[in-house]
């Protein structure tokens, strides 16, 4: 579970992160309460946080760190089925 506590406070920092644009942080923040939706099971809330991250990834007004970080998310909550 250390992987995704770390994945979720990247993603809180990114949803702090005024930079960011509005739309961007509102998808982050659906993230975030998916991720915390203990009503599905794990796999389930992994897999719908990755598609939504593949899709912000590639977002044309992401800078290349921010871009970054959530490829680094990814591949921390794709470690969580293993």
């Amino acid at each position: 579970m250390e992987a995704l506590e770390e994945a979720m406070s990247i993603l809180e920092e990114l949803r702090e992160d005024t930079t960011l644009p509005k739309s961007i942080r509102v998808q982050i923040e659906e993230i975030i309460a998916n991720l915390k939706d203990e009503s599905a099971e794990l796999a389930i809330r992994r897999d719908r946080a990755l598609a939504t991250i593949e899709e912000l990834s590639m977002e044309s007004t992401l800078e290349a760190y921010t871009r970054t970080q959530l490829f680094y998310i990814v591949s921390l909550l794709e470690s969580l089925g293993e």
